[in-house]
């Protein structure tokens, strides 16, 4: 039991250094690409960090990349793995491209 909370508070560890990162990034002009998404929404999806993924899904929203068939399934993912069942339904139904790996994530 020790090694699971040791390894759940490295997760939230990067989570905060990564959302930190971000920010960063964001001041510096440096905008996300699809592998930032990727990368982030599949972070917040291990260490089950729904706040920081929400917090995300607003620039993603913004930046169209939501329309990317990857970013939405990793975000699909996230919100089954931190429980967030009802996000994750509302993802699905505004997917562009539904494919087996959707279904699948579910």
């Amino acid at each position: 039991m020790e090694c699971h909370r040791f390894a759940q508070s490295v997760d939230v560890n990067i989570s905060t250094k990564s959302l930190q990162l971000y920010l960063e990034m964001k001041e510096n002009g440096i905008f996300p690409t699809r592998y930032e998404f990727l990368s982030i929404f599949k972070l917040c999806a291990r260490s089950m960090s729904l706040e920081y993924g929400s917090f995300i899904l607003k620039e993603a929203r913004n930046t169209g990349f939501l329309a990317d068939f990857l970013v939405a399934n990793t975000l699909l993912d996230m919100h089954v793995k931190c429980m967030s069942l009802d996000d994750a339904r509302l993802v699905f139904d505004d997917l562009i491209c539904v494919g087996i790996q959707s279904h699948g994530v579910l």
